[in-house]
């Protein structure tokens, strides 16, 4: 699966919901993928831990875009 389309893949280490392994396996499917696992972060996106990773991954993800145009 290689669509050109920029993916990151940002997921809590103490993830209940989606197991990690889940995660990691993910982004290694997708060429290019660029993967963050955030320490002791859970699933939502309102931990205060996984926050600042989802701002990241948003921010380097709209720049991997407007670089590949």
């Amino acid at each position: 699966l290689n669509s050109g389309v920029p993916v990151s893949v940002v997921w809590g280490a103490a993830d209940a919901t989606c197991d990690p392994a889940v995660a990691r396996a993910l982004a290694a499917a997708l060429p290019g993928a660029l993967s963050h696992e955030v320490p002791e972060a859970g699933h939502r996106m309102s931990d205060p831990r996984l926050a600042p990773a989802l701002r990241a991954a948003a921010r380097d993800w709209a720049l991997r875009c407007r670089d590949s145009n």
